[in-house]
C-alpha cells in the first residue's frame, strides 16, 4: 500500500480487490480509509456495496445509514438501506425506510422492493398496509405474479374479507389452475 490514507487510492484498490473476488481485503482497505477519513461521503457507499455483495446485511445497512445522513433526499441509498434492513430481519426499520421512500417518491420502489415492503408490513402485522401494497403491485403488473396473488388472498382472508379473498383466489386459479399453494390458500377461504 503506497498511499494507505489517500481516499481515491483506497477506493481504486478496493475496487480492484472486489473485481478479483477478494471482497474481504476490499472491505479492510475501505475500513482503514474510513478511519482516517470519517467524513467521507464515498467510502460508506463503497463499504455498503461490499457488505451487500457479501450478504452482510446489518453491516451494509449501517454504512447506507451514513450515506443517507450525507444525502437525505437521495432515495437510491435509502432503498439500499431498506433492502438490507429487510434481509437482516430488521422489519420495523425496513418498514420505516420503505415508507419514507414511497412517500417522497411513489415511483421509486422497484417491483422486488414493493414486494419486500408488503412482506415487511405483513410480518409486522400491518395487514391493511400489506393488502394495499399487494393490491398496488397487482394493479401495476397486470401479468399478476402468482406469489403476489397468494399474498393478496392471504391478507384478505386474515382481514375477514372472505368475498374479496374468494374473488382474488378464483381469478388467480383461472391463470394457474394446478398450483398447489394456490389450492391450499383456496381451501382457507371459509365457505359462504
Amino acid at each position: 500500500e503506497l498511499k494507505p490514507y489517500n481516499e481515491d487510492y483506497s477506493l481504486k484498490l478496493a475496487a480492484f480487490y472486489e473485481q478479483t473476488g477478494r471482497t474481504d481485503e476490499a472491505q479492510q482497505i475501505l475500513l482503514r480509509a474510513l478511519h482516517t477519513s470519517p467524513g467521507s461521503k464515498r467510502l460508506p457507499i463503497a463499504l455498503g456495496r461490499v457488505c451487500e455483495s457479501n450478504q452482510q446485511w446489518s453491516q451494509a445497512s449501517v454504512y447506507y445509514a451514513m450515506v443517507v445522513n450525507h444525502f437525505p433526499e437521495n432515495h437510491v441509498w435509502r432503498k439500499h438501506r431498506a433492502r438490507c434492513l429487510y434481509h437482516a430481519g430488521n422489519y420495523s426499520a425496513a418498514f420505516e425506510q420503505f415508507t419514507i421512500c414511497q412517500k417522497n417518491d411513489p415511483e421509486s420502489l422497484s417491483l422486488s422492493e414493493m414486494i419486500a415492503f408488503g412482506d415487511t408490513a405483513l410480518r409486522l402485522g400491518d395487514i391493511d398496509t400489506a393488502q394495499q401494497l399487494f393490491d398496488e403491485i397487482s394493479a401495476a403488473h397486470q401479468h399478476q405474479l402468482l406469489h403476489v396473488e397468494i399474498l393478496r388472498g392471504l391478507c384478505a382472508i386474515n382481514r375477514g374479507q372472505n368475498i374479496s379473498a374468494k374473488s382474488i383466489i378464483d381469478t388467480a386459479r383461472k391463470k394457474w389452475p394446478a398450483d398447489p399453494t394456490l389450492l391450499e390458500v383456496a381451501a382457507l377461504v371459509p365457505a359462504e
